[in-house]
């Protein structure tokens, strides 16, 4: 999924279906994952990156001039006012490109492969299965269950290492969207416990 409103829009509607249904049997807890990665933009593996887009079929005049446009990408350090001299940069793509999101975005493409696949009970908004929400750097994963997050939470630590990306684990949540106040206490990434946020503060806001 692609764009701010339009996630926060799924988001509210999975939270309508999945806890405030009137029917009793249609109501679940919304098991979520706010994952926040550490200076996104700025770790991405520019080599890495080229190579999946020719991978995907991606060629020509467009994959020359994304080339092109930063084989010479230079930078400096201010310090003190004064800049340092210029070097040349490896990795990350530009801040404030228009076309930045987007790489991004394919270059987290295969993350929704990264679910668990030993359940079979998906994340439906009508026929779509909804394993995550992603825009620009901003993603959250919904598990099916409890035991579901800690295999995709292993499996996301995975990729991240695949991808040579790493995640802000202070601003990474867990969430649980219910009616009777359920939290989980053991839950962790890369051998770190993970918080909980309180499901309150971000219904409000969905809900204004």
């Amino acid at each position: 999924m692609h764009g701010a409103v339009d996630s926060f829009f799924t988001l509210k509607m999975l939270i309508d279906k999945y806890v405030k249904s009137k029917l009793q049997r249609h109501r679940h807890l919304l098991f979520s994952r706010f994952v926040d990665f550490r200076k996104a933009f700025d770790c991405i593996p520019r080599q890495k990156l080229f190579d999946k887009l020719r991978n995907e079929g991606v060629q020509g005049r467009f994959l020359d001039l994304l080339i092109s446009m930063y084989s010479n990408d230079k930078s400096a350090v201010k310090i003190d006012n004064k800049l340092t001299a210029a070097f040349t940069c490896f990795t990350g793509i530009k801040q404030g490109c228009m076309m930045s999101p987007t790489l991004f975005n394919f270059y987290l493409s295969d993350l929704p492969k990264f679910r668990n696949t030993a359940s079979s009970i998906d994340i439906m908004l009508g026929d779509r299965s909804i394993n995550c929400l992603l825009y620009a750097d901003d993603l959250v994963i919904f598990p099916r269950s409890a035991k579901n997050l800690q295999i995709i939470l292993t499996n996301v630590e995975s990729f991240c290492e695949n991808a040579d990306l790493s995640v802000n684990l202070h601003k990474t949540k867990i969430m649980i969207f219910n009616n009777c106040g359920k939290s989980l206490k053991t839950t962790t990434y890369s051998d770190t416990l993970l918080m909980n946020w309180k499901m309150s503060n971000l219904i409000n806001i969905l809900d204004s």
